[in-house]
């Protein structure tokens, strides 16, 4: 489950155990993704790209979207 609290710690955890080799992580809360991207670098992904969306015009919101991919030998 995602929710603005960021990735809950049980899914995470599947998240990672899933072994994929790249993942996006859109979140529109900066402190929860960084919270979720530090246990998923200590998994071994590695930020590759970055990018701010502005989704919802005139407001003060943005979606910041990531890509991760692995960088652990399959």
């Amino acid at each position: 489950m995602v929710s603005q609290e960021g990735v809950a710690p049980k899914t995470l955890k599947k998240i990672i155990d899933s072994e994929a080799k790249r993942m996006v992580y859109v979140s529109c809360n900066p402190a929860t993704q960084a919270r979720d991207i530090e246990q998923l670098s200590l998994a071994g992904y590695v930020l590759q790209k970055f990018s701010l969306v502005d989704q919802f015009l005139h407001t003060s919101h943005v979606e910041s979207v990531m890509l991760l991919e692995s960088q652990l030998p399959k």
